[in-house]
């Protein structure tokens, strides 16, 4: 009798967590992603080892502008499911969204030899390579995904791109012409086809090709801007300059654009208009520079955080955050390259500040609490470890570093619950079982 209660009790369970599961992904459907999370966690307490539910909890994280939780659910899902390449695709994309390319390479690599026939890896990676300008190696992975899928419009289009970035025209003009002959409703691959045709000398067909995207797409700022260029080239300056100003409305983050309309008001005699057009420009341009540069430097530190090349580190993540003083991820690495030479207050400065700008990553937490620790704060490290947890709840280290904090309080309850959470987490993890046992014999505890 027993056992059948049992039994009926788990069957239960299970038709409860498949039923929020379904219902967070109909919720993150309708964009209610605030809903699908609560829907995917009421489904995660009846199967905390469910690697499907997890993942669905990361996307509907990712989607509700929670990008540390969103990594943190697909990595616990990725465990739970490692032989999973769509998992690990979508881990390797929000890693590099999360400015972290080389764990997202790292990432997309292993979802491409996981399943090597589905064309979406190649596609991630490719873009992903592109992104760091490595065209060949991009080039090469659009290639094995149009083995695997030769009609899909969007390989050729991107390729096409790469191609572009490659100087290769010619193959970039057949991978847009063959992007537009399998989706011809697709104002994008128009674009860039008639934006090359510009380039390479072929105006009357640009125009027309250009004018068909804003048919299709008036609000379209690149086909504006380069319908608009295409005009200026052959002297008809009022449409060209009408065609440009609509596209300035449409992209105010493009600084080409009011370069030219400065030019062209000059020549046209309007002196403080142009005046103010290049002005503009020239500020715009100046912070897009810095932006980039910004995260070149982040990335090359963060892989020298990665090489445990902590001085290098810190040099390449200061002038990363000289150009971009508010980036959260810069923050975070530079509180890291201190904390690990141990500058403990820089780094508890710069955490403080990576969580003021971004303030769901339970990782800044946890070092700011171990940082906080280390300087014998251990009411600030309380407050920091208790949210690392919260956001986190199956971080065992935070466990751990939260349970010394509390011993180091006499809160030894408290303590001996978070030492036992984390060697629930991970009982092959010799320390966290050593601190279980110093608890009580008295022994030094070691976050």
């Amino acid at each position: 009798m027993r056992l059948a209660l049992l039994l009926f009790t788990a069957l239960l369970s299970a038709e409860d967590a498949v039923d929020w599961n379904d219902r967070g992904v109909q919720l993150r459907r309708q964009g209610d992603f605030a809903a699908a999370i609560a829907a995917f966690q009421k489904a995660i307490v009846q199967r905390p080892q469910d690697a499907r539910i997890l993942s669905n909890l990361a996307l509907a994280c990712e989607s509700g502008g929670q990008p540390d939780q969103a990594i943190t659910h697909m990595r616990k899902a990725a465990a739970l499911a490692p032989q999973d390449g769509k998992i690990r695709r979508n881990l390797g994309i929000f890693l590099l969204r999360s400015g972290r390319p080389g764990e997202a390479e790292a990432s997309l690599h292993k979802a491409s030899e996981l399943a090597p026939q589905d064309p979406e890896n190649h596609q991630e990676l490719a873009r992903l390579l592109a992104t760091a300008q490595r065209l060949g190696e991009s080039a090469e992975e659009y290639r094995i995904a149009l083995l695997l899928s030769p009609d899909r419009g969007a390989l050729h289009y991107e390729l096409g791109r790469v191609y572009e970035g490659m100087a290769n025209e010619e193959g970039a003009a057949q991978e847009y012409a063959t992007a537009v002959r399998l989706a011809p409703g697709e104002p994008d691959y128009l674009e860039a086809a008639g934006a090359l045709l510009s380039r390479t000398g072929h105006p009357e067909q640009a125009e027309a090709t250009l004018r068909r995207v804003l048919e299709m797409r008036p609000d379209c700022g690149e086909a504006h801007r380069d319908l608009g260029l295409v005009l200026r080239k052959h002297g008809r300056t009022d449409d060209a300059l009408s065609e440009l100003r609509r596209a300035a409305e449409l992209l105010p983050q493009d600084p080409s654009i009011q370069i030219v309309l400065g030019q062209m008001l000059a020549r046209a005699g309007r002196s403080a208009e142009s005046g103010q057009m290049l002005s503009a420009a020239k500020s715009r341009a100046q912070s897009l520079e810095n932006v980039q540069l910004s995260k070149a430097y982040n990335n090359a530190g963060t892989e020298m955080l990665e090489r445990r090349q902590f001085a290098e580190a810190e040099r390449k993540l200061k002038e990363a955050l000289q150009l971009n003083p508010d980036d959260p991820i810069a923050l975070y690495n530079y509180g890291l390259a201190l904390l690990f030479q141990g500058r403990l207050e820089p780094s508890i400065e710069a955490l403080q500040h990576s969580i003021r700008t971004r303030r769901d990553d339970p990782d800044a937490y946890y070092y700011l609490g171990r940082a906080l620790l280390e300087r014998m704060d251990y009411k600030g490290a309380r407050m920091a470890l208790e949210q690392a947890t919260a956001l986190n709840p199956d971080d065992a280290h935070a466990h751990s570093a939260l349970g010394v904090v509390l011993a180091a309080l006499h809160e030894m309850a408290g303590a001996k619950a978070a030492f036992e959470r984390s060697a629930e987490l991970e009982g092959t993890t010799e320390l966290f079982r050593r601190n279980l046992r110093c608890l009580s014999a008295g022994c030094t505890l070691i976050p």
